[in-house]
């Protein structure tokens, strides 16, 4: 296809073009505006990044949109302009308008798909003889034409289709004017938007919903209208043609119903006004109708099926009505419903209405009223051809840094507000500026054809609740591809791996080949959960293998652990199953905040295993976190797997797929309760500390106290995020906005809002993970901090039996920790294992403990040993403790033995997922008993 496709992630905040969100309480939302005399040329929050465009914030009150737009109503004499300019002052903004945006111009949200198609020489033929469209042939098996002589018709390398079954119309942009206040209608435009309403489930209701199965709404974004209009002549002959077919379907029936009534109503009005001056020697079909059959769609009012099936009937039947019908839609009737004016196709209408005749007058409300009617939804199968993207235009002063496109070029719509507002030559002076004196004209833009290389094209997914964005374009094309995982595995609707493999360019974007390593690792992960060693599970040999080793198991078979709840405690030696499968579990609702998913009595979760979803998550935070010592991307995902595992997040991996609401009772302040924002903002802070024991990103080193009922709650744990990745994870260098542009701190904070909103119901707050994939960056912010402990620790300067300064860096120095990291080793055998996981272990520890505890377990290592060659790291994980209840070495406070037991859990965890070898041709099962490390 030689094309160009990423998702957009507007990464400053005067490109977002819901800024403030165009949220359905709001009065008003923010555009940008281009000067036009004494008022103002409203554009897209994208348009106007070059510098010779001089572009302005503005504040547009969502109720000056009524000024032009709205339900049709009958054109009236207006002092100063035509019947025709009256007509065009005014277009179709009904309630489905409103809800795929908030103004009939170019949209670009988060995660907009980009695709972008450079021009190229033209391409032989691929067909050995030519195909029929559906306007050629009546049993065409295509909607389009194709030619033995080019690539054209269905083979357009260009051309947009439908992604899935559902609805669609065409919504043509309009420039906008600001005067005087009020908002006017300065020109239309030759490029428009394809509305698309997906109903649930398709065709077919499935027994189990993913939320992205609910009612959604898709657009593509900057579609040529000239094309629009062949594709939507060509599908409604498609609905004639077949009317048996397309009215199978009870879900769409009301709908080409009610299309289909204004194609009857509009050709009989066409016939009785227009054709007599247009075409005054074509033959009238009129008198061969019956009237029973006519006379229903002369009125106003829709007909039912029988009247519909009927006209049908009859118009396939009489070669005269058919020639007729089909001449109308595509001359008239798929232009009208594209947007063009019944002016721009030379037909002058509407006329005064005192001045029609009085057999004539229901005729030419119809024709006036169809370009307005909000019943022309056409029915769309998935892959059915919708038309081409609109013309890009290079500026010869690119802005510096280029931005991604299309922000670094202009659109078809930027450069005609460009020409409207008179700025294109100060852009291109070679260039004559285009004659915009006509308000019902397009604007002529065939002067800048040497300035545009290629055509281009967006898909938006529109957001339920701007401005969250609970499910973005991204979120709807990977499930089409991948499937889903919620309360059970949904297959994908497209077998996508051969399209991947063969270079498709949504591959890559999509991150096909991510998941697909993800579906491997969760593969390994069910093997290795039967995999058997003599007798026993794998991961019950691997338990008793640190149980032995390290001497902390006791009779009931529990190890130390430290816990919030409990503190100094024991445990059950785990992890015990790490590669549990990964079934959703049926859950309360809503859970109470920091209570695991499912549990019954306290301290006791129900816990799942990880689905490939959440692997491919660990492997998307993976390639966008730096080894905190090196710099290098080298972690491998079972650090992540092993940190997440030991945080707590499988015992909550059932809510977070199931989006479960998770409820926080407190008093909050009368300044913070009820403010949608600070909803969204405390329930991320909270799913931060919960599951992913984020304390320090949100209150800080040294922990400061900052409960959800403190008033400076929002504003603080916000600055406190800021600065944890301004001065901490991005300044250094662990997390590179470079690599993925959502890991900039603004970013990453909006990201997180939009996907988990928050509520506020009777005495408490509400919040919840719908979209999945938020949980990337979770992993992400959790590993890249678990790295900066890490820098800190292979940074330190204080000598072993020294204390740190204050202020400095808060640790002492281990020697193996100033080295470079261990190798991970060949399987779970070798030495380089042995010293991998001891090393990392280490590292938690000081993850999970205070500095100063941290620094008096180092501490407490006994100097013989660290002689005798035994790393510091390796005595603590490894040393066999002299009863499983002792604290050892010996000693007192700060050190409590849930501690050890913390991190023997973490380096146990490590071990276990280290033998998914990613990487590797297959995974490592190991006896860990083959093991010759010798012991301490």
């Amino acid at each position: 296809m030689a094309a160009d496709a990423a998702f957009l992630y507007l990464d400053r905040s005067a490109r977002r073009p819901l800024d403030p969100g165009f949220a359905a309480a709001a009065t008003s939302f923010r555009v940008r505006t281009l000067p036009l005399g004494g008022g103002q040329l409203v554009v897209p929050r994208s348009s106007g990044l070059i510098a010779s465009l001089p572009a302005a914030n503005h504040d547009l009150a969502k109720a000056r949109v009524a000024d032009c737009g709205g339900p049709w109503v009958e054109a009236a004499s207006t002092p100063g302009k035509s019947m025709a300019q009256v007509a065009a002052s005014r277009f179709r903004w009904d309630a489905d308008s409103k809800k795929a945006g908030p103004l009939p111009q170019p949209l670009l949200p988060d995660e907009a798909l980009i695709i972008y198609w450079p021009d190229q020489p033209p391409q032989g033929p691929l067909l050995p003889t030519a195909l029929d469209g559906i306007s050629e042939d009546d049993a065409a098996t295509h909607l389009l034409a194709s030619s033995n002589t080019a690539r054209d018709g269905e083979l357009e390398r260009t051309l947009l289709r439908a992604p899935a079954v559902g609805l669609v119309r065409f919504e043509r942009y309009r420039h906008l004017a600001l005067r005087a206040g009020k908002l006017e209608v300065a020109q239309p435009s030759a490029t428009g938007a394809w509305v698309l309403q997906l109903p649930p489930g398709g065709i077919t209701i499935p027994t189990v919903l993913s939320p992205l199965e609910d009612p959604r709404t898709l657009v593509w974004e900057h579609v040529a209208i000239d094309h629009a209009i062949d594709c939507t002549a060509r599908i409604v002959t498609l609905h004639l043609l077949r009317l048996p077919d397309v009215l199978a379907s009870e879900k769409f029936r009301p709908a080409v119903l009610a299309q289909m009534s204004w194609l009857f109503r509009s050709w009989l009005a066409w016939l009785r006004v227009i054709a007599p001056v247009e075409q005054p020697a074509s033959p009238d079909p009129t008198p061969n109708i019956p009237a029973a059959i006519r006379t229903p769609f002369e009125g106003a009012a829709a007909a039912n099926r029988a009247r519909v099936e009927a006209m049908a009937g009859h118009v396939l039947s009489d070669q005269e009505a058919r020639t007729s019908l089909l001449d109308f839609v595509t001359s008239y009737y798929a232009p009208l419903l594209c947007g063009r004016s019944w002016s721009e196709l030379g037909v002058d209408l509407p006329i005064e209405p005192a001045t029609r005749p009085a057999a004539l007058v229901q005729a030419h409300r119809t024709l006036e009223h169809l370009p307005h009617s909000s019943q022309t939804w056409l029915l769309a199968f998935a892959g059915c051809p919708l038309g081409r993207p609109g013309r890009v235009y290079e500026p010869r002063t690119p802005p510096a840094p280029a931005p991604p496109r299309p922000l670094s070029c202009l659109t078809t719509f930027d450069l005609e507000a460009a020409a409207i507002a008179g700025l294109t030559t100060a852009e291109y002076p070679d260039v004559q500026a285009p004659d915009v004196t006509d308000p019902l004209e397009q604007v002529d833009l065939s002067g800048f054809a040497g300035d545009s290389s290629g055509v281009l094209a967006m898909l938006r997914a529109v957001d339920a609740d701007p401005p969250h964005q609970e499910f973005t374009t991204y979120d709807w094309l990977a499930e089409v591809v991948k499937g889903a995982g919620r309360s059970v595995r949904q297959s994908p609707e497209v077998d996508f791996a051969d399209y991947a493999a063969g270079g498709h360019p949504l591959a890559s974007p999509l991150r096909f080949a991510q998941y697909q390593d993800a579906v491997e690792l969760h593969t390994r992960m069910g093997r290795l959960n039967a995999a058997r060693i003599g007798g026993s599970p794998l991961a019950a040999a691997t338990i008793a293998w640190w149980s032995t080793t390290t001497g902390l198991r006791d009779g009931a078979g529990t190890w130390p652990a430290y816990t919030v709840t409990a503190g100094d405690t024991r445990v059950l030696a785990g992890p015990s199953a790490p590669y549990k499968a990964s079934t959703t579990l049926n859950l309360p609702s809503p859970i109470p905040y920091g209570t695991n998913d499912g549990e019954s009595a306290p301290n006791t979760p129900r816990v799942t295993g990880f689905d490939e979803f959440d692997i491919e998550a660990v492997l998307r935070a993976a390639k966008v976190v730096r080894n905190g010592k090196t710099l290098a991307t080298d972690l491998d995902p079972a650090l992540f797997l092993a940190l997440i595992e030991r945080e707590g997040f499988r015992a909550s991996a059932s809510g977070e797929r199931l989006g479960t609401v998770r409820e926080i009772v407190d008093a909050f302040p009368p300044g913070v309760r009820g403010l949608a924002h600070s909803a969204d903002h405390i329930g991320v802070m909270a799913w931060l500390f919960f599951p992913f024991g984020l304390d320090m990103v949100v209150l800080n080193k040294p922990a400061q106290k900052l409960p959800f009922a403190n008033a400076g709650f929002v504003s603080r744990s916000r600055d406190n995020f800021r600065d944890h990745f301004l001065l901490r994870l991005t300044a250094e260098g662990l997390l590179d906005p470079a690599v993925d542009p959502l890991v900039d701190w603004e970013t990453a904070l909006r990201y997180l809002n939009a996907r988990r909103p928050g509520s506020w119901p009777p005495r408490a707050l509400h919040h919840a993970t719908v979209s999945r994939t938020a949980l990337w960056m979770g992993f992400a912010i959790q590993q890249a901090t678990f790295q900066w402990v890490h820098r800190l620790l292979s940074q330190a300067t204080t000598p072993p039996n020294g204390t740190p300064p204050a202020g400095g860096n808060p640790y002492v120095q281990v020697p193996e920790l100033m080295a470079p990291p261990p190798a991970v080793g060949a399987n779970a055998t070798t030495e380089q294992r042995r010293r991998y996981i001891a090393y990392w272990a280490l590292v938690y520890l000081a993850f999970n403990v205070l500095e100063s505890t941290w620094n008096a377990w180092v501490k407490a290592v006994p100097a013989p040993v660290i002689a005798a060659g035994t790393s510091i790291s390796e005595y603590l994980v490894y040393h066999h403790n002299a009863a499983p209840d002792a604290l050892d070495p010996p000693g007192g406070l700060p050190r409590l033995r849930g501690h050890r037991g913390n991190m023997v859990r973490f380096a146990a965890a490590l071990d276990s997922y280290l033998r998914l070898a990613y990487g590797a041709a297959t995974e490592d099962t190991t006896d860990p008993a083959a093991r010759t490390w010798p012991a301490l």
